[in-house]
């Protein structure tokens, strides 16, 4: 019996130790998303001053500034 208890708590070390791989894996793979995502939103945020500039300048194209004109 005592044997069997130590084969158990072998195999679910290794399977411990495959779980930490796959965990330290996923977490990698969630932090390089995160960085991704974090540099896409700052060049959205970086852009927009040009993005309303531009669109300032098509709206008042004409001359004519406001709402519905």
């Amino acid at each position: 019996m005592l044997e069997l208890c130590q084969e158990d708590t072998e195999v679910l070390s290794a399977h411990g130790a495959e779980c930490e791989e796959v965990h330290q894996s996923i977490m990698r793979v969630v932090d390089l998303a995160a960085g991704k995502l974090a540099s896409v939103y700052q060049s959205f945020i970086d852009g927009l001053p040009s993005v309303v500039e531009k669109l300032e300048a098509i709206l008042t194209e004409d001359g004519e500034t406001g709402p519905g004109c």
